[in-house]
């Protein structure tokens, strides 16, 4: 539906489209080229690996709602330095035609934190669900949303940015290619 929605409406009759996601049906993006009416997929990118479950951890762990408040880390990232770029590196590793989380960090693909649905629960815990021990192992604690932020807390969002721009300029080059 996000392809669709995209190049049906981009007045182009052929194009490369990529779609990233938290989760939806279990995939997490879709690389894709539009033909004329037609939609083709190269490659789906699927459940646990998702470029928007790190981004909605780190979120909450900067202490911002999750499911909402990315923008606010978006633009946050604009005042730090990407000084953590080696550490996200190691959070997620960008393959030839895709990437993968590795999981050290993360709780949404443990089976207590997925309900019998398979998909993550919001009930389980209310902070930073996402992200485990191991995270916070690496950058410190989080912050609480009444805290103010700091220099950490902006170098840690653009590091994000940074290697979520990574991401998806490999993801469109492999398009491209």
């Amino acid at each position: 539906a996000h392809a669709a929605s995209s190049f049906y409406v981009s007045g182009f009759d052929n194009a490369a489209i990529l779609t990233l996601d938290g989760a939806g049906d279990f995939l997490t993006g879709t690389m894709a080229l539009g033909e004329n009416t037609k939609i083709k997929i190269l490659k789906r990118l699927t459940w646990p690996h998702s470029v928007g479950i790190l981004y909605s951890g780190v979120t909450q762990y900067l202490g911002f709602p999750r499911a909402g408040d990315e923008g606010k880390v978006m633009g946050l990232a604009s005042y730090g330095a990407p000084i953590y770029l080696d550490k996200f590196r190691e959070i997620i590793k960008i393959k030839k035609s895709g990437f993968e989380l590795n999981l050290d960090y993360f709780l949404h693909h443990r089976p207590e934190v997925v309900d019998r649905w398979g998909t993550p629960s919001s009930t389980v815990g209310d902070y930073s669900y996402e992200l485990s021990d191991k995270f916070h192992d690496l950058f410190g604690p989080p912050r609480e949303p009444k805290d103010g932020l700091t220099k950490r807390h902006k170098d840690i969002a653009c590091s994000l940015q940074a290697v979520l721009e990574e991401t998806v300029y490999s993801l469109l080059n492999y398009l491209h290619g």
